[in-house]
């Protein structure tokens, strides 16, 4: 925080907002302390499919349903662990 201003809530457990935070920060801290949130994929998941971006897209844009863009996610990151060659997919 002494390199600059803060910018969102803290995923980390012991660490505090100072008081000052910005509005729009102020705003999000209720929903992170109502434990309405999750982390990214990317602090999930060691595996990310590389049709991700596309599958998201056809998603919010009504293309395909949230099951079906799920469904093809799994399919997704399974093919990219085998072409990884990584043990157990």
């Amino acid at each position: 925080m002494k390199g600059g201003a803060v910018t969102g809530p803290f995923l980390v457990n012991g660490c505090e907002l100072p008081a000052d935070v910005p509005r729009g920060v102020a705003d999000m801290l209720p929903y992170f302390e109502a434990g309405n949130t999750a982390p990214a994929l990317e602090f999930l998941s060691p595996i990310k499919g590389p049709a991700l971006e596309q599958i998201t897209v056809e998603i919010g844009s009504g293309t395909r349903s949230a099951a079906d863009g799920a469904a093809l996610y799994d399919e997704d990151v399974r093919k990219q662990a085998q072409q990884l060659g990584l043990p157990g997919w």
